[in-house]
């Protein structure tokens, strides 16, 4: 990672800062959720049915606020960052997903010339991106994918092309892009989708090649 600087070490304090806050979170949020279990066990079918919505709400923010814990992570002092390939991820992700894709009928590919792609993240960041990516996918139902990884001096460069048959999860596609973008951006890439929804683009900082 960069030289540590001034801008840098005020994102730390802040990223710091929101870790404590999120953390105070979870003991209070964990009981609440315990406390509509119980009740919703212990009450009538249209009291069940209240208390089922109540407890669905509460795993959207518990779920948003792990999201929040995990985009700070370039930021806090003692996180870890470790080298991966760009390309070696997308492959893992879709090696655990291959039977699912084979049953949906999905082919996925790589460029001939695929680079690999070296990017420095802290532990399973790239993971997580690479199954976002898949997510993506899904919810436009698409049949064919296909992955391109160049390298600049500076940034390594993946495109994903896909058929864009929109359906009605399309919705949930827009908040995966959301994210999608987030984990690009903190750890100091760019990101963009197409105008018909058919193709994403995204950089992140190239690992340099002395150090691959």
């Amino acid at each position: 990672m960069p030289t540590m600087t001034r801008e840098s070490t005020t994102s730390t304090v802040v990223a710091e800062t929101v870790a404590i806050g999120l953390h105070s979170l979870a003991q209070p949020l964990t009981a609440a959720q315990w406390q509509i279990e119980f009740a919703a066990a212990n009450c009538t079918p249209q009291q069940s049915n209240a208390l089922s919505g109540a407890l669905a709400a509460m795993e959207a923010v518990v779920a948003q606020l792990d999201f929040l814990r995990e985009v700070i992570r370039p930021f806090r002092a003692h996180t870890q960052f470790a080298m991966d390939s760009l390309r070696n991820t997308l492959a893992i992700a879709l090696a655990s997903q291959i039977e699912i894709l084979d049953h949906d009928g999905v082919d996925v590919s790589f460029a001939l010339n695929c680079s690999e792609g070296f990017v420095e993240a802290p532990s399973g960041f790239l993971q997580r991106i690479a199954y976002m990516i898949f997510d993506l996918m899904r919810s436009h139902n698409a049949s064919s994918v296909r992955f391109e990884i160049s390298e600049s001096v500076e940034m390594v460069k993946l495109f994903v092309s896909w058929n864009a048959a929109k359906t009605e999860t399309q919705t949930a596609g827009d908040a995966t892009v959301s994210k999608l973008k987030a984990y690009v951006e903190v750890l100091g890439g760019t990101f963009s989708m197409s105008a018909t929804s058919s193709a994403l683009s995204l950089s992140l900082p190239k690992v340099p090649d002395s150090l691959q």
